[in-house]
């Protein structure tokens, strides 16, 4: 590597580390309020608001990526185009394909770090966080009891308590009420309560204090009641309203298990059945519709293979003399990166919602996308005077000193 190369990657891997930091950052302290508001005061201890959080870091890594990257590359040829090293360079005969020799190695690099974000820890973190969301909301964590949530149980109770503290294990204010299959009701309510372990096999209980059991028939002809100081009640709180195992959802299946589950529905149409190892994310994937499966499948090589065209979109947009405005041709990339990333995206609602296939469509679009970044890369680096960018920025100034001047008023 020259010192050239490693000139322009110590300009560029700074710009979009800074990038990746602060969109991290912003996104998460967006979610991170919104976890906190959820769980405030319903016993859920830090450490389970740290496991959510963590868990969302490659979801928002793997969005910034394709940006970081564009800017770091933006940003470092503008500079070195503004300050005429690259005319410089130019002159001692180095072009622009030498020079985006080492952007484009760095491009590839990244390509493989987003295919193992989107293809294999995106879905595990995305699953990790579903779970956890879900027996936050549904109330219990950590094999405790959150705070104003009506909990069905497997021991047939339908628990809620007023207040919850450490992680759910201690409470107040307990309400259970069941009803077995002979028709008596049983209800339970106490001042307060703590779940504990007893017992070798580590079997959950309640323990609740200062509290009333009452017991009825359901025609209401005999009934018990008990007051009582100490009350201990076995309850198995791990197996209550669990989250689906990993596998009905595409989202949540690694690149390799989705490749697997595609493969073996497009097999089937043929009669022929792949041979795979038994596994229970594979057979939940086979109630997953294929074109959902193809949607997504698509839509993970997409995006790793368009983080390679970022060095042939920002470069072209960034070269330009220094008088000219510095920010049209940001604007103009990271409008067209959003344009494309929502076609892509609208491509996979369509997909899996109408039973189209996917493919022709991102493929396609993925194909425009590089191919005008291509064109423009490689007229830039024939370019002998104006870039074909400064041209088209050209263009739309006279073009808009035009109809100012049709539309202004005249002057007398």
């Amino acid at each position: 590597m020259g010192r050239i190369d490693v000139y322009i990657l110590r300009q560029i891997i700074p710009i979009m580390l800074v990038t990746l930091f602060i969109s991290v950052v912003v996104l998460l302290l967006e979610k991170m309020l919104q976890l906190l508001n959820l769980t405030v005061g319903s016993g859920v201890s830090s450490f389970v608001v740290l496991q959510m959080i963590a868990s969302l870091f490659p979801n928002y890594i793997r969005l910034v990526l394709p940006l970081g990257l564009f800017l770091g590359i933006f940003i470092t040829f503008r500079r070195l185009s503004t300050q005429s090293e690259l005319h410089a360079l130019h002159a001692g005969g180095v072009g622009l394909g030498r020079l985006s020799t080492p952007v484009k190695s760095l491009a590839v690099v990244v390509t493989f770090l987003g295919l193992g974000l989107t293809g294999y820890i995106e879905p595990l973190g995305r699953f990790v966080y579903h779970s956890l969301h879900h027996q936050v909301t549904n109330g219990i964590i950590e094999a405790g009891i959150g705070e104003g949530i009506f909990i069905d149980t497997p021991d047939g109770y339908t628990v809620r308590v007023e207040r919850s503290l450490n992680a759910g294990k201690e409470f107040y204010g307990f309400f259970g009420y069941r009803e077995n299959g002979t028709g008596s009701v049983e209800t339970v309510t106490a001042r307060r309560g703590e779940i504990f372990t007893s017992g070798d096999e580590g079997s959950r209980s309640m323990r609740l204090f200062d509290g009333e059991q009452v017991s009825w028939t359901g025609d209401g002809t005999d009934r018990t009641r008990m007051n009582f100081s100490v009350l201990e009640v076995p309850m198995d709180l791990q197996g209550t309203n669990p989250y689906p195992a990993r596998g009905s959802d595409e989202l949540e299946l690694t690149l390799h298990e989705l490749i697997i589950a595609y493969s073996r529905g497009v097999l089937r149409r043929f009669g022929v059945e792949l041979d795979t190892p038994d596994s229970l994310v594979l057979t939940l994937a086979d109630s997953i519709p294929q074109p959902s499966l193809a949607a997504e499948l698509h839509g993970r090589l997409i995006y790793a293979l368009s983080i390679i065209v970022m060095p042939f979109l920002a470069i072209p947009l960034a070269i330009g003399s220094p008088r000219s405005n510095r920010y049209v041709g940001l604007v103009f990339g990271l409008v067209g990166m959003l344009a494309y990333q929502k076609t892509i995206e609208f491509g996979q609602k369509v997909a899996a919602v109408s039973q189209l296939p996917a493919g022709p469509f991102l493929w396609g679009s993925f194909a425009i996308f590089f191919g005008l970044s291509a064109y423009l890369f490689m007229r830039t680096e024939q370019a002998a005077g104006q870039t074909p960018f400064q041209e088209f920025e050209v263009a739309i100034r006279r073009r808009l000193r035009r109809l100012k001047n049709v539309y202004s008023p005249e002057q007398s």
